[in-house]
């Protein structure tokens, strides 16, 4: 009985290891790290702002109540649109 109990224990504990194995845990990034991920890519500093905050408000998990499993693809996939794209700087013309 005892052998077969800790047969059992052994296979859950490889069991869970399978499960875990090649998840990497969420690590939340810093405010100025997001905000650097927003300003390198060329995006509004308010929206990232604003972004950072309802994640963190929601414990890293998005509107439908999943995870945030990477942060950066998020930023990607949601917030990097057209409309939150930084405005470019006016070109000055030189008349000769």
């Amino acid at each position: 009985a005892i052998k077969e109990r800790k047969g059992k224990e052994r296979k859950e504990k490889e069991k869970k290891g399978k499960e875990n194995k090649g998840k990497e845990l969420f690590v939340a990034p810093t405010l100025s790290e997001f905000i650097e991920y927003f300003d390198c890519n060329g995006f509004k500093l308010d929206v990232a702002e604003r972004a950072y905050r309802g994640y963190e408000a929601g414990n890293w998990h998005d509107t439908q109540g999943n995870p945030v499993r990477s942060w950066k693809q998020k930023c990607q996939n949601v917030w990097f649109k057209p409309e939150h794209k930084k405005p470019e700087p006016a070109k000055v013309k030189f008349v000769n």
